[in-house]
């Protein structure tokens, strides 16, 4: 019994090693020939004969040997001009082995007919931009083909795919190691299939990254994001946008349909954004793509937002306008500045647009000091948006009054100063002819005084006041107001005759307390035709407006007198003019 056991072992061992048959692996054609490539183990037999070839052309027929080879180790036979009549379109083969090692010795292949079939198509579910090494990874199902051999990869170049870095894997999964970079462009991918005979499926169907950029509105403080669409899927269900500042990390911040491909989100001066956007496929197994990531850098501006007025003051050359001086208390970033200032009953008057150029000048406004005017700036960023309204400052406005020898005067309490009025000092003079010479006459702090001193050398001009009003923080910064001159008539002496060739070469008047700059005199002809205009300083020359001679004759006139107090008068006659 165990002899007979022992014998069945070894025969059983003989035919499953040393009686294993060739294994034929493929039939690859190639133009006319067909080369057969097979496995054929070390079986342990000493005594190997040779392989014969057998083919058949068709489905039907016999089976023909077509070749002897009697190397051993040979695993491959080229078929030269084995293709087949038109009529008869495909060669089956197979491979015997014949050797003296065991009974039978005859040992037969599969039969196998020319692979003329590529495996089957292989598509990209997805490419998608690794967020941290900022290469392409493409993503793929396995290809159930029984004849598959490798995937083939490519990017698409100047209009053409060629093969990428690497170009060839077995797996489902690669990253692009090439110089392509996705932070600077879409880049469309393919894939493929190979069988062992090299043959490939004619398909072709691209993906491409989504390419995202992003830009940044300082005015508006926000990021827009722009990307183009994933390409590769029939639709996509939505996008999801993630955000990190700085160093932290990424967090998602919204999501949009598939259809959108902007999306604008609010920041904060200063900080750093990186973004990415992820793309969701409209299919019930999940699938994603990444971007690239972008990012936006803003620097922390300072808004114009500690702008103030210095100071309003006078200018007390003839006619007496009002200046004011602003600043800031830190170096502020303002695309401009406007002074707006109010008259009395608060209706607006004007403004009077500034930049950063005039900062800590002083700068006239054209208005006549002879009311009482509120001020303030208004600040605009380098959006020109409005960032700041300054306090309300204002001017002097000096008013005074002649009683029985007492000259009283009086004015609004100046404010602009966060530290408020040191003092009031109040400066008086005499003079004629607008000439006049002032000196320190007291330092108060109220904002009235009387002037009862007599004995004064009293010019033509009266006697004329002003005040300044002295910073209690820097006495330097002061604010004048207007002159007012008391103690004199308002007198006005008009000629009836002038001869511009002769001694007497200008028609004007004169008194005392005349304002020469504001008072205005207009000469008519006798048709009563406008033909001069002008204030006092210099009169009528005898000249038109447009510095034509006038005819020798009598013309009319008509001026509004105003005083150094402010009073009005208006005389109106005639004068010859002689030649």
């Amino acid at each position: 019994m165990r002899s007979l056991i022992l014998l069945l072992l070894l025969n059983c061992f003989n035919n499953v090693v040393w009686g294993q048959n060739p294994n034929l692996r493929r039939i690859c054609p190639n133009g006319k020939d067909n080369e057969l490539f097979w496995n054929n183990p070390n079986y342990g037999c000493s005594t190997f004969w040779f392989y014969i070839i057998w083919e058949r052309k068709g489905n039907t027929g016999p089976f023909l040997p077509i070749d002897t080879i009697y190397n051993l180790n040979t695993s491959n036979y080229l078929h030269a001009n084995a293709t087949p009549p038109l009529s008869e379109p495909n060669s089956y083969y197979f491979i015997e082995r014949r050797d003296s090692c065991t009974s039978p010795y005859n040992h037969y292949s599969d039969t196998l007919l020319v692979d003329v079939i590529p495996p089957n198509i292989t598509e990209l579910d997805s490419v998608s931009v690794d967020i941290v090494t900022n290469k392409v990874v493409l993503g793929w199902r396995k290809n159930t083909s029984p004849d598959f051999d490798k995937y083939m990869l490519y990017y698409l170049d100047g209009g053409f795919f060629v093969a990428m870095t690497p170009s060839e894997t077995r797996d489902t999964f690669v990253t692009d190691l090439g110089s392509k970079n996705p932070s600077s462009e879409s880049i469309s991918y393919n894939i493929n299939t190979r069988d062992s005979c090299g043959k490939s499926p004619a398909y072709e169907k691209k993906h491409s990254t989504i390419y995202l950029k992003t830009s940044i509105d300082t005015c508006a403080k926000t990021s827009n994001l722009t990307w183009s669409h994933y390409v590769g899927w029939n639709a996509i269900a939505k996008y999801y946008i993630f955000c990190k500042i700085n160093s932290g990390n990424f967090s998602l911040i919204d999501s949009v349909i598939g259809s959108q491909n902007s999306y604008t989100t609010p920041i904060l001066l200063g900080n750093t954004y990186t973004y990415f956007v992820r793309a969701i496929k409209d299919t019930i197994i999940f699938i994603s793509s990444s971007s690239n990531t972008a990012s936006v850098t803003s620097r922390l501006r300072i808004d114009p937002t500690t702008s103030y007025i210095k100071y309003v003051t006078t200018d007390l050359s003839q006619p007496e306008k009002i200046e004011f001086s602003f600043s800031t208390t830190t170096n502020e970033e303002a695309s401009s500045y406007k002074v707006k200032y109010f008259n009395k009953s608060l209706s607006n008057v004007g403004e009077i647009p500034l930049s950063k150029n005039d900062l800590n000048t002083q700068i006239e406004t054209g208005i006549i000091n002879n009311d009482r005017y509120l001020f303030f700036i208004e600040s605009y960023d380098l959006c020109d948006a409005l960032t700041k309204i300054s306090d309300t400052s204002t001017n002097i406005l000096l008013a005074g009054k002649d009683s029985l020898g007492i000259r009283l005067l009086n004015w609004n309490s100046y404010f602009t100063w966060n530290t408020g009025v040191k003092d009031y000092i109040i400066y008086r003079g005499t003079g004629s002819d607008g000439n006049i010479s002032f000196s320190n006459l007291v330092t108060i702090t109220d904002t009235n005084y009387i002037d009862t001193e007599t004995g004064v050398n009293i010019q033509s001009d009266g006697l004329c006041y002003y005040v300044v009003a002295r910073n209690n923080a820097d006495t330097t910064i002061v604010s004048k107001s207007n002159t007012v001159c008391l103690s004199a008539n308002f007198v006005q002496y008009i000629p009836n005759a002038f001869a511009p060739d002769g001694y007497n070469k200008t028609f004007k008047p004169i008194g005392s307390l005349i304002n020469e700059k504001l008072s205005r005199m207009k000469i008519y002809n006798r048709w009563g035709m406008l033909i001069f205009e002008s204030d006092l300083v210099q009169g009528w020359d005898g000249k038109d407006n447009a510095g034509n001679i006038c005819q020798e004759g009598i013309y009319f006139y008509q001026i509004d007198f105003i005083s150094t107090k402010n009073e009005q008068k208006s005389k109106n006659g005639t004068v010859t003019l002689l030649r």
